[in-house]
């Protein structure tokens, strides 16, 4: 009895574990299921963080600038060196100008036979002058201004008017000059460059003088023993009055003026003939050389339509100066400039 009492109370509490305990056991995993839900598993140790929202952010700022390296000067070349070279070489380099300063002489031959273009008797002239120029000289071509002193010096000259009675004392008469000159002038000569130190120029002068001194135009007569001897034989001398023979009275002449006892011809201020500006017109041949760069010297000929054919000789120092390129310049006859060679900049030590 007490056996099956106690089997029965065993089932008993049996049957109230299935119906109570399973019950709350599904509602406890029910539970643990929706807490496995709603939060996430936790990532695994060797996963990457995840990456933040990306928001907008201003542009990177633009790299520094790097500043090139400053340029590698070259060693110069000792002073010494550039100078024992550079006096020697004449070349003239293409746009750069040079300068030089001298003197000039020219002697001006009139032969006789021009002055029988305007008269008969007379002799050759043979007439000097000497000035100071500066030449300006760029690309082959010089323009020389110069300041010019001329001497128009003729002793006692006998001539005939053109065309005249050669017999007729009233148609001669002497000369005797003292006449001056000082003449501002231009040269301007262009040049082919023949070797390294000469060229071959050509080109025109002009100048405009003022003349002054005295020009003596004096009556002669014919006087056996006189100091003047005209192309027939016959000698004349001065006339000292108008009564010294024939000849020597302006009725003998064409003019009014008795022209004795060293008759001074009046310029053109004082209405007479002698002019008081003159002009020179000439066309110019030559030689120009140059040894060393410091040293030039020209040798020309030419013909001065209102003189006549001369020599001319000049030589001139360089001025020293800075070289400057023309601000316009021309094409270049004269040898191009040969750029140094490049040096390698030496290498940076470590």
């Amino acid at each position: 009895m007490i056996v099956q009492r106690r089997f029965a109370m065993w089932v008993c509490a049996s049957l109230l574990t299935v119906f109570v305990a399973a019950p709350a056991a599904d509602a406890r995993k029910k539970k643990k299921s929706a807490d496995t839900t709603e939060q996430p598993a936790p990532p695994p140790a060797d996963a990457a963080p995840p990456t933040p929202p990306v928001e907008d952010s201003p542009p990177p700022p633009p790299p520094p600038e790097i500043e090139a390296p400053p340029p590698v000067e070259k060693p110069a070349a000792p002073a010494a060196a550039v100078s024992d070279d550079a006096w020697k070489d004449p070349t003239e380099y293409p746009h750069e100008r040079e300068l030089f300063l001298g003197i000039r002489y020219r002697g001006t031959i009139v032969p006789r036979f021009i002055l029988g273009l305007f008269l008969d008797e007379g002799r050759t002239v043979f007439l000097n002058s000497v000035g100071i120029e500066l030449d300006k000289r760029i690309d082959g071509m010089s323009v020389i201004p110069n300041l010019t002193y001329a001497e128009y010096g003729l002793s006692d000259t006998l001539f005939l008017q053109k065309g005249m009675d050669a017999n007729n004392a009233g148609f001669y008469s002497y000369v005797n000059s003292s006449l001056k000159a000082i003449y501002l002038g231009v040269d301007v000569l262009w040049s082919s460059n023949v070797h390294a130190n000469v060229d071959i120029e050509y080109g025109i002068g002009v100048g405009v003088g003022y003349l002054f001194g005295d020009l003596i135009d004096n009556y002669v007569y014919a006087s056996a023993g006189g100091q003047f001897t005209a192309s027939n034989g016959t000698q004349y001398a001065k006339c000292q009055t108008v009564n010294d023979g024939p000849g020597c009275s302006p009725a003998d002449h064409t003019s009014n003026t008795a022209k004795v006892g060293g008759y001074v011809e009046p310029n053109w201020f004082n209405g007479g003939p002698i002019p008081t500006f003159y002009a020179r017109i000439a066309p110019t041949l030559g030689v120009r050389i140059k040894p060393i760069r410091d040293l030039e010297a020209r040798v020309q000929i030419g013909i001065s339509l209102t003189e006549g054919f001369f020599f001319a000789i000049s030589a001139n120092v360089r001025i020293p100066h800075d070289r400057q390129p023309d601000p316009a310049p021309t094409p270049s006859r004269r040898r191009k400039r040969t750029p140094p060679p490049e040096e390698e900049a030496p290498a940076a030590s470590d």
